[in-house]
């Protein structure tokens, strides 16, 4: 169904979304069909590369490494959200962006607003977002700026495309990409120290870090809930169910991801998987674009906090974020 283009994402317009903050609806890629949606796309592909991901991976493993000292010299205990898993992320996303260093702490606020459902209100929502427009739209017409492989550097360049748009396309990718890869880091984590025997095999090199993370993005629920519907254009048969034209239908990646008939044993952390053929990044048109850049982040801070704190265990309960888009936490205590 996802890459049925039979249903559609930019239908979502205007339709009522009782689930989320009055007038909370989605704009950007998520939601553009094609042809807009492949046009737009294209525009920030080349900042989202493998290539270009495995480029940022030393610089990546050096932030991982200079968070983990920062958590030594603290020391025990911390938080592995507030003091690791959000600076980690928001500084890698703004570097990928072309933010200036001195306005990191900037975007960390304004991407936890940009994906709430219900925890602000619809004015204070639309006066942050303002704000964050204001301050991309001054970066890309920026005339200083020298030219650059990052986001806003690639986008500046453009001569065919409304400005409006690439400024969309920006508070997007900062959005989606922070939020849900800040969240992830902590979910992988709580995962590893709830089942030390993972962490084991992770210590051993019994098992690779790249496999395990794949592992856990398919075990891990990220979405609070369903995926945003697709709206069907045409009566379509659906599982021998008829869809009607106008019909929304929401798409549950969770419950695809354990999936028995795809995944043996689903319900069980199984690393050694051969074949992994998960949705965590989504599948079709709207397949994250961001994923590789996310890889690399996912996957140097489990092997770099491994590295640092080999006696990492969690310190308290941990409490979880309500009111947004993504599952995650607003805590793990930790102590080593």
């Amino acid at each position: 169904m996802l890459t049925d283009p039979r249903f559609s994402r930019a239908a979502t317009a205007g339709r009522d979304i009782p689930r989320v903050s009055a007038e909370a609806h989605a704009v950007g890629l998520v939601a553009l069909d094609p042809p807009q949606h492949t046009r737009h796309r294209a525009l920030i592909a080349k900042a989202f590369t493998p290539r270009r991901a495995e480029r940022l991976r030393p610089w990546i493993a050096g932030l991982v490494a200079e968070l983990a000292a920062e958590l030594i010299a603290i020391g025990p205990p911390a938080d592995l959200v507030t003091s690791f898993a959000n600076p980690l992320t928001h500084r890698a996303m703004a570097e990928l962006i072309g933010v200036p260093r001195h306005d990191h702490a900037r975007f960390r606020h304004w991407a936890d607003v940009g994906l709430s459902t219900t925890t602000h209100t619809p004015e204070y929502q639309a006066e942050l977002l303002g704000q964050m427009w204001d301050y991309l739209t001054d970066l890309i017409r920026k005339p200083a700026r020298a030219p650059g492989t990052d986001l806003i550097s690639l986008l500046a360049g453009t001569q065919d495309h409304a400005e409006a748009d690439l400024v969309i396309l920006v508070m997007t990718v900062l959005v989606a990409g922070y939020e849900a890869t800040a969240a992830q880091i902590g979910n992988i984590w709580v995962a590893l120290l709830d089942q030390p025997e993972l962490t084991a095999r992770l210590r051993s090199a019994e098992m690779a870090v790249p496999a395990m993370v794949e592992e856990l993005l398919r075990w891990i629920p990220l979405e609070a809930g369903p995926a945003p519907p697709r709206y069907a254009l045409e009566a379509v048969e659906l599982g021998g169910v008829v869809v009607a034209a106008g019909e929304p239908v929401l798409v549950d990646i969770t419950s695809a991801d354990r999936d028995e008939r795809v995944f043996s044993s689903a319900d069980r952390v199984c690393p050694g998987r051969t074949v992994n053929p998960h949705l965590a990044f989504g599948h079709g048109p709207h397949r994250c674009i961001g994923a590789p850049l996310a890889r690399v982040i996912l996957q140097e801070s489990v092997a770099g906090l491994l590295r640092a704190l080999p006696g990492l265990c969690r310190a308290g309960p941990v409490a979880w974020r309500s009111g947004a888009l993504v599952r995650g936490l607003t805590a793990l205590p930790v102590s080593w």
